[in-house]
């Protein structure tokens, strides 16, 4: 069995779907008294050792067994549920993923194979989490286990099935910035009415907004088009005929050169199962049960890649759904908490299961957290049971203007460390904007105390696309943005005419061999070149491709670094002055830790964004959003006024409620000391946040 180590890198992976910070785990929940009132925690299960001799289970028995005895009655309950359909309702702190891992490797005990067990989760850092968890456990590579994000699984997916969807490889996930790109290139060879205008810039972000929402409604080009023209749906309406077109054009482009975007993760493999009997007929029988973490975080494009998978009627597999209501924070990236609310409606004889005590906040600071959040109306009654800590407290800080909101700040955190005995690595500053993360980091950094900003690098950056670019020579990928990068970084070997021109060469092959071999613009250059049919500037660009291939197949340690180094990128980076270039080398210490981790081609596949500085010490400084579910020892929540929190630009009754559950997320990170601030800004005083009353933190 292949063991997956903890990788700061790999908890940092982030799929368009947070930030992940580090975790703190505790070998064993605290065994404090509970009093019925009022909620994640992210304990490390104390487990035996696998036996000595090889079992004929795929499982540990003695391991699974000392995790069931290690939970509480009710989270042993919900663990090894027999109903078919399953929502366990887990607020913060209650052990949910606790639960969801014992309740997988039980379900394995019980007899059901693990490659008939789909386990999703919401980030890369939680699946990466949860193998670490089980893989004492278990005696199979995990290579054949089905745990991962919606995303990931749906590209597992496209790769089973590349060739029924016209794809030769998938080798190449391109990022935003590469769309644009293509929609870029494709408004200007099409005579798109804003190609080339002051709007240029305005209709790409337009396109590639309404193509998204195509598909995360499973509509084709065509059937996105006829929707444009009839008017008849919300995602379509404000979208020009010409826009619409881009689509089709955007997709063949796409097709040619075997890319795939993040939205085609769902698209395409929902899509494929709703529409072909014979493909839906074999995922409906792939899997015996679906386990779905953070269920009330998805989007109704993940609902329904996570529905075509399960089948309907008495074949569908068992659906187990963790989720908590109160937590529902991202409805500005499609969730829909009303998808939590009306569960037993869209999943047949649903039960509703309830983890009540929890672990993590004490009920000097938890008490607020519910105060406020039965403001919600639209939500699930909860009663939780909070533990008693004499030494926790929540500390209010009001002041003039932001400098002096700072300096309380860092007071506070200081002093509060001292009395604790607190690390700086148990401690956070939550904001509710970067900008304001940004103005933390600074003022914290210049009084000399050491602060771990959590960002994501900008893997848009010149240098760091350009070798990503280089790195992909390894792969099977051959495109022209991963062309252009290589032809024009860090050296120009190819002006922009020539570029055009092999471009243009490239087109012809196409067109006259539509049905034929898939060819890229790379191996277009070899080829040519091979043939002695290159001018200077390609024979020098063939040869250092060439060059930089035999490189690679040398294994490299540490191989991001080492290209860098053999391509001199770092030397045009120390020269360069802008800002997000300087982040090569933090891309480069995790992105070789990743290749320690998962290997180089794994790597290339599964970068999207990384935490700039994952693994550094200091003061976590981070968003709201961030810190989904992680724990603390001190938080600070500064910024707490009406126009900054609820933020100006949420004003509609949903939009209110959703930053009403985002401050539930913040208050319930804190284990022991919670700081809540506001002050006057730009030269005026502003009220309290509201919520601030709602939580009676302060009085209205």
């Amino acid at each position: 069995m292949r063991r997956l180590p903890r990788s700061r890198a790999l908890e940092t992976i982030m799929m368009k779907e947070g930030k992940p910070l580090r975790r703190h785990l505790h070998s064993k929940e605290q065994n404090m008294p509970f009093d019925f009132e009022e909620e994640e925690s992210f304990n490390d299960t104390i487990v035996a050792e696998p036996s000595a001799a090889a079992p004929q289970s795929s499982v540990d028995r003695l391991t699974v067994e000392a995790m069931l005895a290690d939970l509480s009655d009710e989270q042993r309950l919900a663990a090894t549920s027999s109903a078919h359909n399953v929502l366990l309702l887990a607020p913060a702190g209650t052990g949910k993923t606790r639960v969801m891992t014992t309740r997988y490797l039980h379900l394995a005990q019980q007899g059901t194979p693990l490659p008939r067990l789909l386990m999703c989760t919401f980030t890369n850092a939680a699946a990466n989490e949860l193998l670490e968890r089980i893989s004492p456990a278990i005696y199979v590579d995990e290579d054949d286990l089905w745990v991962g994000t919606t995303h990931s699984i749906g590209l597992r997916i496209i790769r089973e099935h590349a060739g029924e969807l016209g794809l030769f490889k998938v080798d190449t996930i391109i990022d935003r910035a590469q769309q644009e790109d293509i929609v870029s290139r494709l408004m200007n060879e099409f005579g798109h009415p804003m190609s080339e205008t002051p709007n240029h810039k305005a209709t790409v972000a337009r396109i590639l907004d309404f193509i998204e929402q195509a598909k995360d409604a499973v509509k084709s080009p065509e059937e996105a088009v006829d929707a444009v023209d009839a008017g008849i749906a919300d995602w379509a309406r404000g979208v020009s005929f010409e826009d619409a077109q881009i689509y089709t054009q955007y997709e063949a482009f796409k097709s040619a050169y075997d890319l795939v975007d993040f939205n085609d993760m769902l698209y395409m493999p929902t899509r494929l199962i709703e529409n072909d009997p014979a493909i839906a007929k074999t995922w409906h029988a792939m899997f015996d049960h679906l386990l779905v973490d953070e269920y009330q975080d998805l989007s109704r494009a993940q609902l329904r890649l996570l529905k075509a998978i399960t089948g309907e009627g008495d074949g569908a597999a068992a659906f187990y759904a963790a989720a908590d209501d109160d937590q529902s924070i991202y409805g500005w990236r499609g969730s829909d908490v009303r998808a939590t609310i009306e569960f037993e409606k869209e999943w047949t004889g649903a039960h509703v299961l309830h983890i009540r005590d929890n672990y993590r906040t004490p009920r000097a600071i938890f008490t607020h957290a519910s105060k406020l959040i039965r403001h919600n109306a639209d939500r699930f009654n909860k009663s939780i049971r909070t533990a008693t800590d004499p030494d926790a407290m929540v500390r209010v800080l009001q002041k003039h203007d932001e400098t002096a909101e700072k300096t309380a700040v860092l007071e506070n955190v200081l002093e509060g460390c001292k009395r604790f005995g607190i690390p700086y690595e148990r401690v956070a500053i939550l904001c509710r904007s970067n900008r304001m993360c940004h103005e933390f980091a600074s003022f914290f950094a210049s009084h000399d105390v050491p602060v771990n900003l959590h960002e994501s690098i900008q893997l848009s950056a010149e240098p760091i696309r350009a070798l990503v670019s280089w790195m992909q020579l390894v792969t099977a990928a051959d495109n022209p943005l991963m062309y252009e990068k290589i032809a024009t970084y860090p050296q120009r070997y190819l002006p922009e005419a020539a570029l055009f021109d092999h471009s243009a060469r490239l087109q012809r092959h196409q067109n006259k061999n539509p049905k034929g071999p898939k060819f890229g613009p790379i191996a277009l250059l070899l080829e040519m070149h091979q043939r002695g049919k290159t001018t200077s500037g390609s024979a020098a660009l063939a040869d250092k491709i060439l060059e930089v291939r035999t490189f690679l197949e040398s294994a490299p340690t540490a191989p991001f670094a080492a290209l860098s180094d053999y391509l001199g990128i770092g030397q045009v980076v120390a020269a360069s002055t802008k800002t997000e270039d300087h982040q090569l080398p933090a891309f480069l210490r995790l992105a070789d830790e990743m290749v320690s981790q998962i290997g180089l081609k794994k790597t290339l596949s599964s970068l999207t964004q990384l935490d700039l500085n994952a693994g550094q010490e200091g003061i976590n400084i981070a968003t709201m959003h961030s810190a989904k579910g992680l724990e603390f020892d001190l938080v600070a929540l500064p910024g707490w006024e009406e126009g900054e929190f609820p933020s100006s630009q949420r004003r509609s009754p949903q939009d209110i409620a959703e930053e009403r559950r985002l401050a539930y997320v913040a208050i319930t990170r804190a284990r022991k000391l919670l700081v809540v601030s506001y002050s006057g800004r730009d030269g005026r005083q502003r009220r309290p946040s509201r919520f601030l009353t709602e939580a009676n933190i302060i009085d209205g």
